[in-house]
C-alpha cells in the first residue's frame, strides 16, 4: 500500500509539472505573437531565402552561412574561422551551436554586434572592420557572439516567460557564457591580450551606439589571462 501511494503521488506530481510546462509554452508563444516577433522573423527568413538563392551561401556542419549585400560569400571566411576556433577550444560549445543555430547571417548594424531569432534559429552577426594584423581579433569576437547566440537559443528552447526580469537574466547569462569562452581564448594567447583590448577600443569608437567595453573584474573572473572584454548584444 505504501509503494502504491508513493507511485500515485509521483504520478500526480509529474502530471502537474507537465501541465505547467504546457502553460509556459503557450504563454511563450502568445507573447511572441503579441509582440510581432513572429511576423518579423518570417519576413527575415524570406529575405535570407532570397539572398541565399541570389548571391549564394556557404555550408558548415549542417548550418547555412549567408552574407547580406554589400558583403559576399568571401566575407564569410572569418565566420568559418570563428566556428573552427570554437571547435578547437570548446567542442561541447560547438555542439550547442550546431543544435541551436541553423543559419548565420553576416550583415550591417549600428546597434548590436549580434542578435538571435529563435523561430528559424538564425544568428545575425555584424560585419566587423579589421586589418590583416587584427583579423584574428575579429575572429575571436565573432566566436564570442556565436557562443552568446547559442546560449540564447538554448534558453529560448526552454520557453521561459519573457518578462522584463527574465529578459535581464537571459542577457546576463548569455554575457557570462560569452565571457567564459573569451577568457579561454585569451588565456591561450596571453601575449596578444593588450593588442586585443586596443582593437576592441577601436570598435567602440566605430560603433558608438552598440558595443560597450566591459572589463572582467577581479582575479577570479580574469583568471591568468588579464582583463578581457565583452561587447553588448541583444536577444533576438
Amino acid at each position: 500500500m505504501r509503494v502504491r501511494a508513493v507511485l500515485e503521488i509521483a504520478t500526480n506530481t509529474q502530471t502537474q509539472m507537465k501541465r505547467l510546462a504546457h502553460f509556459r509554452v503557450l504563454g511563450f508563444w502568445l507573447w511572441r505573437v503579441a509582440s510581432l516577433r513572429i511576423p518579423m522573423e518570417l519576413f527575415g527568413a524570406l529575405n535570407i531565402w532570397v539572398v541565399r538563392h541570389a548571391f549564394g551561401s556557404r555550408p558548415w556542419h549542417g548550418m547555412t552561412l549567408v552574407a547580406y549585400p554589400p558583403y559576399s560569400v568571401v566575407d564569410l571566411v572569418e565566420v568559418v574561422q570563428a566556428l573552427e576556433l570554437i571547435q578547437k577550444v570548446d567542442e561541447r560549445r560547438v555542439q550547442g551551436i550546431e543544435r541551436h543555430v541553423r543559419c548565420i547571417v553576416l550583415g550591417r548594424s549600428r546597434r548590436v554586434l549580434s542578435s538571435y531569432w529563435p523561430l528559424f534559429r538564425v544568428c545575425h552577426l555584424t560585419k566587423l572592420p579589421f586589418t590583416e594584423s587584427t583579423r584574428q581579433f575579429a575572429v575571436c569576437l565573432y566566436a564570442q557572439e556565436l557562443a552568446r547566440g547559442s546560449t540564447h537559443g538554448r534558453l529560448y528552447s526552454w520557453h521561459f516567460a519573457h518578462s522584463r526580469a527574465n529578459r535581464q537574466r537571459i542577457r546576463s547569462l548569455c554575457s557570462i557564457e560569452a565571457k567564459r569562452f573569451l577568457r579561454r581564448v585569451v588565456r591561450q594567447n596571453r601575449e596578444k591580450a593588450s593588442a586585443f583590448r586596443e582593437y576592441v577600443k577601436m570598435l567602440v569608437r566605430i560603433f558608438p551606439g552598440a558595443p560597450v567595453l566591459r572589463p572582467l573584474r577581479g582575479r577570479r573572473e580574469m583568471g591568468t589571462a588579464g582583463p578581457g572584454v565583452s561587447l553588448r548584444s541583444t536577444p533576438g
